[in-house]
Formats: structure tokens, sequence, C-alpha cells
């Protein structure tokens, strides 16, 4: 079986958008088969460890000698997610990922990628302050409990201890 013409629907996708992925499998055999089309998503920057591929959709076709589909698999927000201990919910987190299909997670025919831009900015104590003050919520919420305290130079030497690691010397 051959891959060709891998697509999504669009490049960039946001939360309720439907993501299309697309591939043209060719059965280049000699007799009648059945091939499963799997598509691995893979999030290119994550603050938690998520595995390199993660099996997302598949289907099965059946194939004449010479014969072309095209499949087409949906991905969703839910096959995007991770589960956040800290937030102790499933999210999303924006950024670059890519989408690989292929017959097995060993036999990758085709890779894309596509941008997901999250509505929800996710942020809990077990994030560094480096991270928090990068996120506009996060930056937001810290000068309404802080205020001028994120001001003070030494605030720097915290940029990459969490919430309850810098709670001690706040006395």
């Amino acid at each position: 079986f051959t891959y060709d013409n891998l697509k999504l629907n669009g490049n960039s996708f946001s939360e309720g958008d439907s993501i299309s992925v697309s591939v043209d499998v060719t059965n280049s055999g000699n007799v009648t088969g059945q091939e499963v089309v799997q598509v691995y998503v893979h999030d290119v920057k994550c603050r938690l460890e998520r595995p390199l591929q993660e099996l997302k959709a598949f289907a099965k076709v059946s194939l004449t000698p010479g014969e072309t589909q095209t499949v087409t698999l949906p991905l969703t927000r839910q096959s995007l997610a991770f589960y956040d201990p800290a937030a102790a919910d499933w999210v999303t987190e924006s950024g670059e990922f890519e989408v690989l299909v292929g017959a097995s997670s060993r036999d990758i025919r085709g890779k894309t990628t596509f941008n997901w831009q999250s509505d929800t900015a996710v942020l809990n104590i077990g994030m560094t302050l480096g991270t928090l003050l990068a996120s506009e919520k996060g930056t937001a919420v810290l000068k309404e409990h802080l205020g001028s305290a994120l001001s003070n130079p030494q605030i720097n030497m915290a940029l990459s201890m969490t919430l309850p690691e810098i709670a001690p010397f706040a006395n």
C-alpha cells in the first residue's frame, strides 16, 4: 500500500474547529487487501512530558489491486488534550502539533503540521513563576495578588520556582 497527498483542511485551528486529516491510500499489490490507516499526533512543545506519538484515529480500508481511496479522519480538541495533574483536568495548550499517518507507529508514511490556539489559559500553582508571568492571564492574576512585589528585582531569582516553592520566602 502506498500513501500520498496527506493534507489537513487548514493549517491553523482553535477550539470549536474541526480538523480533517486526509490521505490517498493505493493498493500497489497484486491481490485485494486491507490496510489500517493510523493517525498519530505529537505536541511539539508541551510543558509536561508527552509521548512522541499518540494514536488518535484509524480506519480500515479494503482495496482491489491498483485501487485508490481517500481516507479522511477527524481530530478534535480531545485528540490534542492531555491530563494535567496540577489542574486536575484535561487541557490543551496552544502551539505546533505534528500529524503522522502510517500503517503503524513504526511505519509512518507521511507527516504534516498545524498550529493550535487554545482559548483557555491553563494556570496552576505547579507552574514556574516565569511560565505564569509569560501568560497575560497569569501576569494579571499575580499583579492582583502580589502588586508591587512583582517589581522587586529579586523576583528574577524565583522565575524557575513554583508558587509553593516561593511561599516559604514570603514572610
